[in-house]
């Protein structure tokens, strides 16, 4: 996806400020969110997305020091000038927190299927 990105003269910081611009989360996150802090429950998001990306949109939702609080397992890319990335296996992502000593409930929810 970047190197076609590139490709067109487009730069990632660019690819950032169209989808926080333009992509809507439902907002009843920002309440779930917002619920979740005051009562010390954690919200973690596991994607086959990219963190930065889903940080920006994030932020246009709860704000940037929210979003920055939020913990994100996806692939944390570094871009590149060739494009290059790699993915990850979002079930190998959750088995830490199964060897937890009090293992916390896990919700998996989103519109994908990877």
């Amino acid at each position: 996806m970047l190197e076609s990105v590139s490709a067109a003269g487009h730069t990632f910081e660019e690819c950032k400020e169209v989808l926080r611009q333009n992509i809507k989360l439902d907002p009843g996150f920002k309440e779930f969110y917002a619920w979740c802090k005051d009562n010390d429950v954690p919200v973690i998001i596991v994607s086959s997305g990219m963190a930065p990306l889903i940080r920006a949109v994030l932020s246009s939702l709860v704000g940037e020091d929210s979003a920055n609080e939020i913990e994100i397992i996806s692939n944390d890319v570094t871009v590149h000038s060739d494009g290059n990335g790699f993915g990850h296996d979002k079930s190998q992502a959750i088995l830490p927190y199964r060897d937890l000593p009090t293992p916390p409930t896990l919700f998996f929810f989103g519109d994908g299927v990877s």
